[in-house]
């Protein structure tokens, strides 16, 4: 959220109502992903994101959101764009392009409301891949030096606890850096939950997104 249009107080009270509040309309941006919004409708309407009992009031929700939007962002430099240039206020957003404009000087603030949608990346090993070498990978890649170096390239803080590893001085002023270690404030999706529902709520949310 840019701060001189929306304060830190009024981002952290309305929490993910900040995205449909009808003051910022026009102002508002969204990534146009359907289980981004549909995860966040979900707190909208006061519903766990994974295991929302009233997808009426979910839809309806994105459709509020979508009525009061500029645009629907579609990539990182597109949704650093909207904010830079001032063409939108709010808008959910990945940490690490919030930390890029923060860098550029631009004052736009960042907070994860109750249950903010968290994500993590990953490495998979392939069946049939050389597991020698594919250990050798991953223990590299696990090494506290390379994980710090990873997050500092990246803007996103690495899965090291920090209450056990020093990680410097750069990590601890990412936006979504947690000094607790322990990410009570974000929830991770539900894979079977999600999965099991992708075929049908993402043909919706294509139709809401095009109007209906």
């Amino acid at each position: 959220y840019n701060r001189k249009h929306i304060s830190d107080e009024e981002a952290k009270e309305k929490g993910a109502k900040l995205l449909i509040d009808k003051d910022l309309k026009g102002k508002l941006g969204a990534w146009g992903d359907w289980r981004t919004r549909i995860w966040y409708a979900s707190l909208q309407t006061g519903q766990d994101p994974n295991n929302a009992t009233d997808m009426d009031a979910v839809w309806d929700a994105i459709r509020t959101n979508r009525d009061l939007l500029l645009k629907y962002w579609s990539s990182g430099a597109e949704l650093m764009s909207l904010l830079a240039e001032e063409e939108i206020y709010a808008t959910e957003a990945w940490s690490g392009r919030v930390y890029a404009l923060q860098e550029q000087g631009h004052d736009i603030g960042y907070m994860d409301p109750p249950n903010g949608f968290g994500w993590q990346e990953c490495l998979f090993v392939i069946k049939g891949s050389p597991m020698e070498a594919c250990e050798e990978l991953l223990n590299f890649m696990l090494a506290p030096e390379t994980s710090i170096a990873v997050a500092e390239g990246q803007n996103y803080p690495p899965a090291l606890d920090p209450n056990k590893v020093d990680l410097g001085e750069k990590i601890p002023k990412l936006p979504a850096f947690d000094p607790t270690g322990t990410l009570d404030g974000l929830t991770f999706a539900d894979p079977t939950y999600w999965n099991d529902h992708e075929q049908e709520w993402s043909k919706q949310f294509g139709r809401i997104q095009k109007g209906y």
